[in-house]
C-alpha cells in the first residue's frame, strides 16, 4: 500500500500527466509519400518557372528603355547645345534588321552661322554620335522612322522642318528569332523640340 502511494505522488510530481507509448507496429512513419512528393516538385516547378518568366520580361523591358532613355537624352543634349552656339542638325538612323550594342543610331552636325562664317567651337557639344548603351545586352534594337529621318535645332531650340509637327520613331526589342517584343515610342513634339518617350507594349 505505501509502494502505490509512493508511486502516485511520483505522477503527480509530473503533473498528473500519463503518456501512452505506443507500440512499434503503430508507430507512423515519419516524412513525405510518394505522391505528396511529387506534388510538391510540381508546385515548386511551377513557381520556378513563373519567376523566371517575370524575370526575363523584366530584364528586356530594362533593356529597350535603356535605348529610349539613351537616344532622347542624346536629343535633349543636342537642343540645349544649339540653344548655346549655332542650329544643329540631327539625323536618326533607321535599323529595320535590328541594331546591337554599340552600334550609331544618331548623329549631330553644326550648321554655319547666319554670316556664312564657321560655327562657333561649343556648337553641337555632342557632337559625338549615340551609341546605343551596353544595358540593351546581347538585345537587338530596330529604329523605325515614322517622319523625317533628319530636322535642325535652331538657336531658339525650335524644331525644322516645321512640318511635320511631330517627328517620331519606334524602338522595338527583337527576339533572338527576329520577331518584335517590346516596344518605345520617340517623339519631338511641336516647334519647341520637346521630347516624349511612350509605352508601345500594348
Amino acid at each position: 500500500l505505501e509502494f502505490r502511494r509512493v508511486l502516485f505522488r511520483s505522477a503527480g510530481a509530473h503533473r498528473g500527466r500519463v503518456v501512452p507509448m505506443k507500440s512499434p507496429a503503430h508507430r507512423r512513419a515519419e516524412g513525405l509519400t510518394l505522391p505528396e512528393l511529387v506534388a510538391v516538385v510540381a508546385v515548386i516547378t511551377v513557381g520556378a518557372s513563373l519567376a523566371l518568366g517575370l524575370n526575363g520580361r523584366e530584364i528586356r523591358r530594362e533593356r529597350i528603355n535603356a535605348a529610349a532613355v539613351g537616344l532622347s537624352g542624346w536629343i535633349e543634349e543636342v537642343r540645349r547645345s544649339a540653344l548655346k552656339a549655332a542650329p544643329c542638325t540631327v539625323t536618326i538612323n533607321s535599323n529595320l534588321s535590328g541594331a546591337a550594342s554599340g552600334a550609331v543610331i544618331g548623329t549631330a552636325v553644326p550648321q554655319p552661322a547666319p554670316s556664312g562664317a564657321s560655327a562657333p567651337a561649343d556648337a553641337c557639344q555632342s557632337l559625338s554620335p549615340f551609341r546605343l548603351p551596353t544595358e540593351v545586352g546581347n538585345s537587338r534594337v530596330k529604329v523605325e522612322p515614322l517622319s523625317d529621318a533628319s530636322f535642325t535645332f535652331g538657336v531658339l531650340g525650335t524644331v525644322s522642318p516645321a512640318t511635320p509637327v511631330e517627328k517620331e520613331w519606334i524602338l522595338t526589342l527583337l527576339k533572338s528569332n527576329g520577331q518584335s517584343d517590346l516596344s518605345r515610342c520617340l517623339r519631338i513634339r511641336g516647334m519647341m523640340g520637346f521630347v516624349e518617350i511612350g509605352n508601345r507594349d500594348g
